[in-house]
């Protein structure tokens, strides 16, 4: 498939939701290989980052939250977004703790 528009892209980008599942931004293995494989000069990003955010600008059926890319019209998608937001104080808490410990940010 050869996408050539933004539509195309946020219909490929449902698609990929649908069939793997919600996405982690640094490690969504999908995303990676969707940025590298992108044609050249198209004006999309080639990192997997800054694409997931892209995409996520261009249509509301999308968001991200907490490093992790969810699509909206699934219930499956809603109710991890649900569980990662009930747990979301604790989780960032963590994480800048162990920022904290590492000395990497104070």
């Amino acid at each position: 498939m050869l996408i050539r528009s933004d539509y195309q892209l946020v219909d490929y980008t449902v698609a990929l939701l649908r069939k793997f599942g919600t996405q982690e931004m640094l490690v969504g293995l999908p995303w990676r290989v969707l940025a590298a494989l992108l044609p050249p000069g198209a004006g999309w990003p080639r990192d997997s980052v800054l694409l997931m955010k892209k995409v996520a600008r261009l249509t509301p059926q999308v968001v991200i939250f907490d490093e992790t890319m969810f699509l909206i019209s699934d219930k499956n998608h809603r109710r991890e977004l649900g569980r990662k937001c009930a747990e979301w104080p604790y989780t960032t808490s963590v994480k800048l703790a162990a920022l904290c410990e590492d000395g990497s940010e104070q």
